[in-house]
């Protein structure tokens, strides 16, 4: 078969007009460590997932393995949209330059079912399935996108309800795929959930990316909430899109250097929907920072190369065969009772902040350090004693009784410490709410 490279930045000039990315040859050695995944784990998907040696351009196969999720939902969607169930598998990729020597990744080329399950969406005692799959585009002439679906049983059939598709912009009005399982040049982690709120249902679709051949990087979210039998996009993330360097700015709150009406707009329309003031990076997305949230879907690009390696890659050619694609289906973990997200009563960019850590009254070193998750820009600032104070803080919270002599004497000092007699870190550690065990774990991570 012809070999099919995915378009891509060139190291120079593309990478900065196609991406906005500064061009660099180099890639974060901890991206790569997080996105392990075994060679082994690659190997044994190869059989399954390549036609043949010959064909470099997708992991599109003609024989596959057996679907690993084909569950009723699933075979139902199968049926109604003519697809093949393709997740909870892992696509291995191969990264070289085509004939136009320009820097590409190979498409996971095929089409198919990511995720199914069934959940009363309109609440008439009737469970619907809520369906993810990746088909064609009905508005990008010859490329597949991601499409959320809603399907309903009348009469004893299936059909679709509702149907969208998930789709970003760049450069004012040019659409792209946001699964980039095809013309990919970024390590990505992406992911679906499911949340309801005020009422109502909504599936949310976020990603988060770093330049693979140069430096950058990118942050995407779309909401679209289920009402009157309708998919539609919430209108506060329409404008959800950050593509430079480095995206720290935002979550720093440091506005001087970037277009502070773009994005204090963009992230005070994030934290209006009751999310967390974000901090996104790689396996700390929204999932993970909110609560009352449900991960449908799971998608990772990711490399098993060291930053030598593809540095080796840009300079010399040649090719590399430790990419992959990964497609985790979370549909068997959603529970029949989706609890109501709360809402975290985040503050937005351009009210108060809450005060910084480390800068309270005499009273607390972190005032709020139970109400909200704190950045690792103010862990950091705190410096190794405050560090200390500030973690005894939170179990002195929960009644912790500290033998060390100056510790009891300084919480003894504070109006609202109440020791517990006998209560062990153990008892306490299981009273800690998230954000809590969050913070515990961040600020040992700077101690």
């Amino acid at each position: 078969m012809k070999k099919q490279w995915c378009a891509a930045m060139s190291i120079i000039s593309a990478a900065v007009l196609i991406t906005g990315f500064f061009p660099e040859a180099a890639v974060s050695q901890d991206l790569c460590r997080i996105q392990q995944v075994s060679a082994a784990s690659i190997q044994d998907n190869q059989a399954a997932n390549l036609s043949n040696g010959d064909d470099m351009g997708s992991a599109e196969t003609e024989e596959t393995s057996a679907p690993q999720n084909q569950t009723e939902p699933v075979e139902i969607v199968a049926s109604v949209k003519n697809l093949a169930y393709m997740g909870n598998r892992i696509y291995p990729l191969t990264a070289g330059r085509d004939s136009g020597n320009n820097l590409g990744v190979s498409s996971v080329g095929q089409t198919g079912i990511l995720y199914a399950a069934e959940l009363d969406m309109d609440e008439d005692g009737n469970k619907e399935i809520l369906a993810v799959t990746y088909e064609n585009s009905s508005q990008i002439a010859g490329e597949n996108t991601i499409h959320l679906s809603i399907l309903k049983q009348s009469d004893g059939n299936w059909n679709v309800l509702t149907e969208t598709e998930v789709l970003g912009t760049k450069y004012g009005d040019t659409l792209y795929d946001v699964s980039f399982m095809k013309d990919s040049s970024i390590y990505y982690e992406g992911s679906v959930f499911l949340r309801k709120y005020n009422g109502k249902y909504e599936i949310f679709y976020e990603y988060y990316g770093e330049g693979m051949f140069a430096t950058g990087q990118t942050w995407f979210m779309r909401g679209f909430r289920f009402e009157n039998n309708t998919l539609s996009v919430i209108p506060e993330t329409e404008n959800i899109f950050y593509e430079g360097s480095p995206i720290t700015m935002l979550w720093d709150e440091t506005y001087d250097d970037i277009d502070a009406g773009t994005y204090e707009g963009m992230l005070n329309n994030y934290c209006s929907l009751g999310f967390q003031r974000p901090n996104i990076s790689f396996e700390h997305m929204t999932m993970n920072q909110n609560q009352n949230l449900y991960l449908m879907l799971r998608l990772i690009l990711g490399s098993d190369s060291s930053k030598e390696e593809v540095a080796a890659l840009v300079s010399n050619g040649g090719t590399l065969d430790t990419l992959w694609y990964d497609i985790q289906d979370y549909s068997e973990a959603l529970p029949e009772d989706i609890m109501e997200f709360p809402g975290q009563q985040s503050t937005p960019a351009t009210q108060e902040q809450p005060q910084a850590a480390g800068t309270a009254s005499s009273e607390y070193i972190i005032p709020d350090s139970n109400t909200r998750y704190l950045s690792d820009s103010e862990a950091a600032a705190l410096g190794a004693e405050k560090l200390q104070l500030a973690i005894n803080e939170i179990y002195a919270r929960h009644g912790r009784v500290f033998t060390n002599a100056d510790n009891s004497a300084y919480f003894s000092s504070k109006s609202w410490y109440q020791p517990v007699q006998g209560k062990t870190d153990a008892q306490i550690e299981a009273e800690f709410n998230e954000y809590e065990k969050a913070n515990v774990d961040l600020m040992n991570k700077y101690r």
